[in-house]
């Protein structure tokens, strides 16, 4: 199965998994004139990521993250110009960051969403040309987690999961004589599952929202192929002692989950002396 054939035939069967957000409410946003913000650029800090944010107003902000390596910053509306709104860049850990205006209780707010290839906390930073968002990976990793294990078809190989390297990176061992180990994702990923046929194996980026692919080139020595962006979409991250997807037994076909955000509700809705209106409704026998 080839790598034309792939990209051409590959079919996705979703489920869609709905989440619900609880978190502090939005701040009170003054009126006035649109906030301008002038792009999106990013660096390397001490301890992870920088996203600079580049603006003429102060803003408010609220952020949360709805899942792991998953950051929103919301902040009052505001105006940008095309093409200022998204920002890529893998080798520094930053999957996507991307603008957008949404409506929230009621107000419009520009959100930034921000997908990292791991867990990371944010800090935000009042700069003099508007705001950084300060990433930084969790706690010590001298002691690594190896998670995730699958065997290949023909069972000669197991690949996992381990953060070795500070975050999810996909490892590959010969089995069940353990040996030298192959690091097959170059920037982070875990839940590996190997084709029916084992001459390919899938990952997932570590927010889940990507999915690899990575061709056995040789196994003797072992060697792989360069990594390839099969697709990717919102699906739900996966979980740490597990997987969330799996691949057909025809190999061409994969079962993932989605999340789906509803929608903000309009408003609420007060029914007073509600006692009184049951009783005119439903009336007791008494």
């Amino acid at each position: 199965m080839g790598d034309g054939m792939m990209n051409k035939n590959v079919r996705i069967v979703v489920v869609a998994a709905i989440c619900v957000l609880s978190g502090p409410l939005l701040p009170g946003f003054a009126a006035g004139s649109l906030p301008t913000l002038h792009g999106l650029t990013a660096e390397a800090g001490s301890s992870g990521p920088v996203i600079h944010l580049r603006t003429d107003h102060a803003l408010e902000t609220v952020h949360y993250s709805p899942q792991p390596g998953v950051w929103i910053v919301e902040m009052p509306e505001a105006s940008w110009e095309t093409g200022t709104a998204t920002l890529s860049e893998p080798s520094l850990g930053i999957e996507r960051a991307e603008l957008s205006l949404v409506d929230e209780f009621g107000k419009r707010v520009t959100r930034l969403t921000v997908w990292l290839d791991g867990p990371s906390q944010l800090q935000l930073a009042n700069v003099s040309d508007g705001m950084d968002l300060v990433f930084s990976s969790f706690g010590d990793t001298s002691d690594a987690d190896e998670i995730q294990a699958k065997l290949s078809p023909d069972e000669r190989w197991v690949a996992y999961a381990s953060d070795l390297s500070g975050r999810l990176e996909v490892y590959v061992q010969p089995f069940p004589n353990l040996g030298a180990t192959i690091r097959v994702s170059p920037n982070g990923g875990q839940e590996p599952l190997w084709s029916p046929s084992g001459d390919r194996l899938y990952y997932r980026s570590i927010t889940g929202r990507r999915v690899f692919a990575v061709d056995v080139l040789d196994e003797e020595p072992l060697r792989f192929g360069r990594e390839e962006l099969l697709f990717e979409g919102d699906f739900t991250t996966g979980i740490r002692w597990g997987r969330k997807w799996d691949i057909h037994p025809d190999g061409d076909r994969f079962l993932m989950l989605r999340v789906d955000y509803p929608a903000a509700p309009e408003g609420i809705r007060v029914v007073a002396n509600w006692f009184g209106e049951l009783e005119r409704l439903v009336p007791s026998n008494d």
